[in-house]
């Protein structure tokens, strides 16, 4: 092998290598920086939708006047709240109305009796606390105050003795649990079930006093869009 072609090959490999250096990146190259965890900060509003079961419990001078009247149906609403992060703790404040369909009248004793009761609107001011388990899923706590459109009534089933019937927005307390799943930077799902109880009514019936006490279940789903 001539010198000459020895020469060429070794200017040929460090050509080669050259150019392979040149595409490393330097030591002073700028890293690019990672991408930011997702926060749960800020100002959110949304949309849900589920199903309710309201329970009104009837309590009557007489035990086979007693008993409790159960309604079940969907409800559907929007919700708005703003939340704050330290960490992994996420902390805030919401409130939400909604609409509700959940109706229902029953006879009793033999047909001579009847109740019935309605849950027509239902909204809350609550707090809602959790933990961040990972950047994108967030398991929450609420509870704080609800309201509930509802309306009850009891009487019989004969034209002469009248029915004791109310239309009221009551006030009470709620308790629930749920999990939020951020879907984009803006986009959230969540999934929660509350419970409810509110205040006592009571009304006249046929000179008897007739006590109401509502409550209400529900599981819903739900959209919000973080700003």
């Amino acid at each position: 092998m001539s010198r000459n072609v020895i020469l060429s090959s070794v200017a040929l490999l460090a050509l080669s290598l050259g150019a392979q250096a040149a595409d490393l990146p330097s030591k002073n190259s700028p890293v690019p920086a990672p991408l930011p965890a997702f926060s749960w900060a800020g100002f959110y509003a949304g949309v849900s939708a589920g199903a309710v079961r309201e329970s009104t419990t009837f309590t009557a001078p007489y035990s086979f006047m007693s008993g409790t009247q159960r309604a079940s149906g969907a409800l559907a609403g929007v919700n708005a709240g703003y939340n704050w992060q330290s960490g992994s703790l996420v902390y805030g404040l919401e409130a939400d109305i909604a609409l509700a369909g959940a109706s229902k009248t029953a006879a009793f004793s033999y047909g001579k009796y009847r109740r019935s009761s309605k849950l027509s609107g239902f909204g809350t001011l609550r707090a809602r606390a959790g933990v961040a388990v990972t950047d994108t899923t967030l398991l929450y706590a609420t509870g704080g105050l609800a309201l509930g459109q509802l309306q009850t009534a009891f009487g019989c089933n004969t034209f002469w003795c009248g029915t004791a019937a109310t239309s009221s927005l009551r006030v009470g307390w709620t308790l629930g649990a749920g999990v939020e799943y951020a879907v984009t930077p803006n986009w959230t799902i969540r999934a929660e079930s509350l419970y409810a109880e509110f205040e006592t009514g009571q009304r006249t019936w046929s000179t008897l006093k007739i006590t109401t006490k509502p409550s209400a279940v529900l599981a819903r789903g739900g959209v919000n869009y973080k700003f």
